[in-house]
């Protein structure tokens, strides 16, 4: 602090002698003459290098040498206070600017402490994370050093693992899995089992049919039980099996992998490094089939109808135009949707599965029927089928629908059907045709045959 108010009266004294003798010998009485004038220096170079009370120490110098020049020429203190006070606006901006520039500078230098506050405390980050970077190199030259030498070995487990990969059914891929294994780990005999309920999935080698006791050891464990885990108890014998693992635990039931028969020299921790990423791989497997299973449940089938979806139908009916323009053969689409609005609720969703089965029952198994949502209407496909084949299945519908007297309190109909058909020759490469076919729908089922809009597609 001392030296801070030694340099700061140094430089005032330096400062204002410049002044003054610059004012007197060079400038002449260039300090209230010039605008700005020169002792706005002083102000801004003290406040801005010693803060703020350094600031109003500098204004009180600036405006003491102008207070100094304006008597020096002649002005008088009583004549500054009573005739001319404005000439005195100058020396208070002094001290007032010097004290706000000042104050600008502590926070400026607070603001430079903090933020070197936590530029210090990113390089001990920086520190802890290059000791920690250093240190997992480190373990990851010791890994190195650890799997040298063992390319073969790795090689043969990826093969093993890709091996995996290859299955398109959960039962493949436990045929896959037992011989997998089996032969990277030089087994007698392996197997998969389903413990509940109790199934034998797949076997390989000589293996029998009573579920080993460490396969109930590994579903406690959930995970991968060795021989080595097996503790024997009350009327218990050998676990009969090396090794075990939990491929599924879920609602349907546990799978386990059985191995036995290991030679005694495979019965070391690399064999059990090796079955657990069997386990953890097949588990991996397994979630992606029957995800891809559900895909594909969910992209053929409505469940609401139990009918096919709308995306399947109209990828089969593409298909199914392609051959028929190439074989020369007639398809036909069949529209049918309630003409009346059908009530709210679960009786809509029951109308809609009769006569989703009206539909269903009188195709036969090479057509289709989807339900379109956004149309609110059922759509038939009927291959090699012309317009009198359509008539005839709009008029077994029509009679199954009229055999059930579907009718309300006040003899109604429930169920009065709008029909349309169309008659493609070709591909499908658009919504045109299925707009055409909805916006063609009569409203008589009763004479379908009759009302029934015809348009050729030529491809």
């Amino acid at each position: 602090m001392k030296s801070i108010n030694k340099n700061l009266v140094l430089e005032c004294v330096v400062f204002a002698t410049l002044a003054m003798g610059l004012n007197a010998f060079v400038f002449r009485d260039a300090m209230i003459r010039w605008n700005p004038s020169p002792l706005w220096i002083i102000v801004l170079l003290v406040a801005m290098r010693h803060g703020s009370p350094a600031g109003i120490i500098g204004g009180c110098v600036a405006s003491g040498l102008h207070l100094w020049e304006l008597t020096r020429v002649g002005n008088t203190f009583e004549d500054l206070l009573h005739r001319t006070p404005e000439m005195l606006l100058v020396p208070v901006l002094y001290i007032l600017v010097g004290m706000y520039l000042g104050e600008i500078r502590e926070r400026l230098a607070r603001r430079s402490e903090h933020f070197q506050g936590v530029v210090a405390d990113l390089n001990k980050r920086l520190d802890a994370n290059e000791i920690q970077r250093l240190n997992l190199e480190r373990a990851h030259l010791e890994m190195e050093k650890r799997i040298a030498g063992q390319a073969d070995t790795l090689l043969g487990v990826y093969h093993n693992l890709s091996r995996l990969d290859a299955a398109e059914t959960e039962d493949e891929l436990w045929e896959i899995v037992v011989e997998t294994t089996r032969s990277g780990m030089r087994a007698e005999a392996g197997g998969v089992w389903r413990l509940s309920p109790r199934k034998l999935l797949a076997v390989a080698g000589a293996l029998s049919e009573r579920v080993p006791p460490l396969a109930a050891l590994a579903v406690r464990k959930r995970g991968v039980a060795t021989v080595g885990d097996w503790v024997a108890g009350e009327n218990e014998g050998s676990p009969l099996a090396d090794m075990a693992g939990v491929l599924v635990d879920d609602a349907e039931g546990q799978v386990v992998l059985v191995v036995t028969g290991m030679e005694f020299g495979q019965l070391n921790r690399n064999s059990a490094i090796y079955f657990e990423l069997v386990v953890q791989r097949v588990r991996v497997i397994v979630g992606e089939l029957r995800r891809l299973e559900r895909l594909k449940r969910i992209s053929i089938d409505d469940p609401r109808l139990g009918l096919a979806s709308e995306i399947y139908l109209k990828n089969h009916i593409h298909k199914q135009a392609l051959l028929a323009r190439r074989h020369k053969t007639p398809l036909c689409l069949v529209c049918c949707a309630p003409k009346n609005s059908q009530p709210d609720g679960g009786m809509a969703d029951r109308l809609d599965t009769v006569l989703a089965c009206a539909i269903r029952s009188s195709i036969r198994a090479s057509d289709g029927v989807a339900w379109f949502a956004d149309r609110k209407a059922f759509v038939v496909m009927l291959p090699q089928c012309d317009l009198a084949g359509a008539a005839i299945v709009m008029r077994n519908v029509a009679g199954k629908l009229d055999a059930l007297n579907l009718r309300d309190a006040g003899g109604v109909p429930l169920l009065d059907l709008r029909w349309n058909s169309e008659v493609l020759g070709g591909d499908v490469d658009s919504d045109v045709v299925y707009d055409r076919l909805f916006s063609g729908m009569e409203a008589n089922a009763g004479d379908a045959v009759e009302t029934v809009a015809v348009v050729e597609t030529i491809a």
